[in-house]
């Protein structure tokens, strides 16, 4: 086949008219199609870079809470020994009270330290001296029924958040049973771990828009948030049952909407090791995929642009043909009418 024989062979004109808008369409098809798997995939990295950070975030937070409640156990558990050796029950009201602000020395995620006897009041306390008129009593107090009510040391026990007996200020009880050098249960020690604390700390690990940090108890009411919440300190978290259900279905991350004001958000949940607590920080899911929607935006704005393109390019190739066709059509009409 020489040259000539092969333009012929490949002019437009040899080919179907619809085999070019079929060429285009599967064209642009191909395009849409992996723009589309384009944006599938940046949303799943998205979903996985979200799942990451906040994941990383909730451990180390979990680990700081666990290291902040040794510190404070440590000091209990020194309390508890002295109990057994007689040595609090030895010390008058002000020497306890002596004794217990030299232990308190260094604790600032804890607002105090205080003695409970047998019945129920209150000893001794680091925060002041003498203790308000009538002495406060916390005879039935779910810490202190717990503790009264085993037969041996149950531990370190940790309560839900509450305004302080002594100042209204929001904390949170850790405590432990005290028994006398016979063994016979002596009362409680405990420190009241600083709600405030915690939300100054989360506070200054400078948070992204639209994220939340909460420390709650295994029950599901909250000890800590930030930003914090009005009324919320002491109350279940209303999305508590869906991270565990969540969780327990092994889906990462964890995706929630909050009862409260409807917003969904992507989660991560992490429990404090050795403690009936767990670290649940959040972010919502309209902040976390600004980033995907902005791509996703460009990749729509480029993939029209280029179909638009492809579109105006088939439209113009095809009058381009008409136009061809149409003065084919007059030069054989013109040479046929030449020999007559």
């Amino acid at each position: 086949m020489n040259l000539t024989a092969l333009l012929r062979w490949c002019h437009p004109g040899r080919w179907p008219r619809r085999v070019i808008p079929w060429t285009g369409g599967l064209f642009i098809t191909v395009i849409a199609a992996m723009a589309a798997h384009d944006i599938v995939r940046s949303y799943h990295q998205s979903v996985t870079a979200t799942r990451d950070e906040l994941g990383t975030r909730a451990r180390v937070i979990a680990e700081q809470t666990a290291r902040s409640l040794q510190a404070v156990d440590v000091v209990l558990r020194h309390l508890t020994e002295q109990s057994r050796l007689g040595v609090l029950a030895a010390m008058d009201d002000r020497s306890l009270h002596t004794y217990l602000s030299q232990q308190a020395v260094g604790l600032i995620q804890s607002a105090g330290l205080a003695v409970l006897n047998a019945s129920g009041q209150w000893r001794a306390t680091s925060a002041m001296f003498p203790l308000p008129e009538p002495v406060p009593d916390s005879s039935d107090l779910e810490l202190f029924r717990v503790h009264r009510g085993t037969c041996c040391d149950i531990g370190l026990y940790i309560g839900e958040a509450n305004p302080g007996q002594l100042d209204g200020v929001w904390v949170f009880p850790i405590t432990r049973r005290l028994e006398s050098s016979a063994g016979e249960f002596a009362g409680i020690v405990g420190a009241r771990g600083r709600v405030d604390y915690f939300q100054e700390f989360y506070r200054d690990i400078r948070l992204d828009p639209g994220t939340t940090i909460a420390l709650i108890h295994q029950s599901g009411s909250l000890l800590a948030r930030y930003p914090p919440r009005d009324g919320e300190l002491g109350k279940h978290l209303p999305y508590f049952e869906q991270l565990l259900a969540a969780r327990a279905a092994a889906q990462e991350p964890l995706q929630i909407s909050d009862p409260i004001d409807g917003v969904d958000r992507f989660g991560a949940f992490q429990s404090v090791l050795g403690y009936p607590l767990a670290v649940i920080v959040t972010r919502e899911a309209r902040v976390a995929l600004t980033p995907w929607r902005d791509q996703a935006f460009g990749t729509g704005v480029r993939t029209l642009a280029l179909s638009t393109l492809a579109v105006a390019l088939i439209v113009a190739l095809l009058r381009h043909l008409r136009r061809l066709d149409t003065a084919r059509a007059a030069l054989e009409t013109s040479q046929e009418r030449y020999p007559l």
